[in-house]
């Protein structure tokens, strides 16, 4: 993810929220992928962006518990909500 591919223009201290259910569906339906770390290193170069959170459901697969780890390390606020089968 290229910075100067696409660009927001932000006015002031701004708080980046991610529903990462949403990303993964899409990134299925239009066959792409995106890494979470160059997520969370686009936003943050830019300097209004003061904290990046991301939605997450929460189960005992070990895919996603890396994946939580992931993000935390990353830098991210994680937020999780038990995965409803």
């Amino acid at each position: 993810m290229k910075k100067s591919n696409f660009q927001f223009h932000l006015k002031g201290k701004t708080l980046v929220l991610i529903d990462w259910a949403n990303i993964y569906a899409q990134q299925k339906n239009l066959e792409w992928k995106l890494d979470v770390k160059e997520i969370f290193q686009y936003f943050q170069s830019y300097t209004e962006v003061k904290e990046q959170i991301i939605f997450f459901g929460k189960d005992n697969n070990q895919k996603s518990k890396d994946f939580l780890k992931e993000c935390r390390t990353i830098g991210f606020k994680v937020i999780t909500k038990d995965v409803k089968y």
